[in-house]
């Protein structure tokens, strides 16, 4: 591409707006105005060219008067112009009469005292509009947007909100967290997008607006799986595909259910510090949650971490609970009636010391972090999980363990919260930073690791062999000695038996057998019927007439 100096784009552009008139000058205005350049058959025009060349034009334009410079022409109000002409025919007046008729022209122009220079309302106009910018392009309001969001990217598009849908709150950041502006958009409302951020941490799309200055969600803030910003008819989805899948807990499998009032009941105290809760082991975050005193043992799935190496992973969880209460002595289920009592006293219920029976039992499970630093919070919600360091009871690190006996799950987060037992605080399921990974999982107890001796056997029936070995129960087959084997290694036996010296005298055998009608036991003798019919089956295929030449 050939390169052209300064002074010859400067002459081409002037040309240029030459020919093309004031069209041509409001497009290269409105270019340097928003500090953007001009790209003409290849060639890129900077800024500051631009504005060089319509100085220059504006400079021809509007010719010298003669004897000086050009000086612009002020605007000025009627009243100022018609001040000015009075003010000019009386100084002509007083000119002539000090000159008298006869005087030369000259003589009285230097009489004449010079005019006074205008009146700033008269040099502006009185009541002139003032210039301000015109609306700003999608470029520079995604420029805006990546400064207000590092990690946004432009996205011009355009999004109607879905029918039946709320009202969709404005934010000032891309975070539902944030204080809302004020504006919402209505339904079946159609707004303009100039930018887009994936938000890792709380799974949502945020959209930037191009006529209010703020983000929206594509989603709603009561209910995740509710979608309130669509595209437009025929253009792709405003969302990704992997911020489109639903994420379900773990969890709520394994622990019962609780509802926005037993929650709200089970929130810590903003007075309450993590050595009152209960939680001074924790505070270094290396201690584990699940020594809970002498009888939260017992409430512990008594099966987990006592099943044997190969029924565990086969087990499920109400099979668990059914052999704990008929493994149960008399002793544990005494035990586990005075911790119940206890745990029903510690949340204020009712239930009375002379029977047990009536005690509120609490399903207790063990879970484990597995994700870095997670903080055990006053209450379940995503303010407390995102607020400071300072606001949260404690933390676990990574492969503490604790006991939680309930489940809290948000619609509008999708994310679950773990309570503690005690009521001593909360512990959400999935990162801080990443809702997309879980940071609890269910804790599974071996006692004695499974060797790789019984590895094979532990997965062949479907049990998890804790990476004794790589086989799974559909790799594996049991032979004929009964041994679990490798399935294709069996195959790959079986096919070297057959064609083996051993393989084909055993079959030449059983079919001399079957022609002699041999039952039971016969030695194989040199010399023997038995022996003379299994040579010929066994030398028969060797013996077959060789293959004659090839056919043309």
């Amino acid at each position: 591409m050939a390169s052209f100096p300064r002074e010859r784009l400067v002459q081409l552009i002037v040309g240029l707006l030459s020919k093309q008139g004031a069209a041509m000058l409001a497009v290269l205005d409105k270019k340097v105005g928003a500090g953007e350049g001009l790209e003409v058959k290849g060639v890129t025009v900077a800024p500051d060219i631009l504005r060089e060349a319509l100085a220059l034009h504006r400079k021809k334009s509007s010719p010298l008067p003669e004897g000086g410079a050009a000086q612009p022409e002020p605007r000025s109000s009627p009243t100022a112009s018609s001040s000015a002409a009075v003010s000019s025919d009386a100084v002509s007046s007083a000119a002539v009469g000090s000159r008298g008729p006869g005087a030369p022209a000259s003589a009285a122009a230097a009489a004449a005292p010079p005019p006074a220079a205008p009146a700033a309302s008269a040099r502006w106009g009185a009541g002139g509009a003032r210039w301000t910018p015109g609306v700003p392009s999608a470029s520079l309001l995604a420029a805006k947007a990546l400064t207000e969001c590092e990690h946004a990217e432009p996205c011009a598009r355009q999004a109607v909100v879905a029918q039946g849908s709320k009202a969709v709150s404005v934010f000032g950041l891309p975070d539902v967290l944030a204080p809302p502006l004020g504006t919402q958009l209505s339904e079946g409302q159609q707004v303009e997008v100039v930018a887009r951020f994936l938000s890792q941490r709380d799974g949502r799309v945020y959209l930037r607006l191009k006529a209010e200055t703020g983000w929206v969600s594509t989603r709603s803030l009561e209910d995740f799986e509710e979608i309130v910003l669509l595209a437009l008819e025929g253009e792709r989805s405003l969302e990704p595909d992997n911020f489109k899948k639903s994420m379900k807990s773990p969890a709520m499998a394994l622990l019962p259910v609780l509802d926005q009032e037993a929650a709200a009941a089970s929130a810590v105290g903003d007075g309450v510090v993590g050595e009152d809760a209960g939680l001074e082991g924790a505070a270094e975050g290396g201690a584990d949650l699940d020594s809970e005193g002498e009888g939260d043992q017992d409430l512990v799935d008594e099966r987990d971490g006592e099943l044997d190496a190969d029924d565990e992973e086969g087990v499920g969880e109400e099979d668990m609970e059914d052999g704990q209460e008929d493994e149960e002595t008399d002793g544990e289920e005494k035990a586990e009636d005075e911790e119940t009592l206890e745990d029903a006293a510690a949340e204020g219920g009712a239930a009375l010391a002379g029977s047990p029976s009536k005690a509120i039992k609490r399903k207790v499970m063990k879970f484990k972090i597995i994700s870095g630093r997670v903080p055990i919070l006053r209450r379940p919600a995503a303010a407390d999980l995102m607020g400071q360091p300072s606001a949260h009871l404690a933390s676990l690190q990574k492969g503490a363990t604790f006991l939680a006996d309930g489940i809290f799950f948000v619609r509008g987060e999708q994310r679950a919260y773990l309570r503690l037992t005690r009521d001593r605080g909360w512990i959400c399921e999935r990162s801080r930073k990443d809702v997309h990974r879980l940071a609890v999982v269910r804790a599974v107890q071996r006692r004695v690791p499974v060797s790789k001796k019984m590895a094979k056997a532990v997965a062949f029936r479907g049990g998890d062999a804790g990476g004794a070995t790589h086989l799974k129960q559909e790799d594996l087959v049991k032979n004929s000695q009964g041994k679990i084997v490798s399935k294709r290694a069996s195959e790959a036996a079986k096919k070297r038996y057959a064609d083996s010296s051993l393989g084909k005298w055993t079959e030449a055998v059983k079919k001399a057998r079957s022609d002699l009608g041999v039952v039971g036991f016969s030695a194989v003798k040199k010399g023997s019927p038995l022996y003379e019919k299994a040579q010929e089956y066994y030398k028969g295929p060797l013996q077959a007439a060789p293959p004659g030449p090839p056919t043309s």
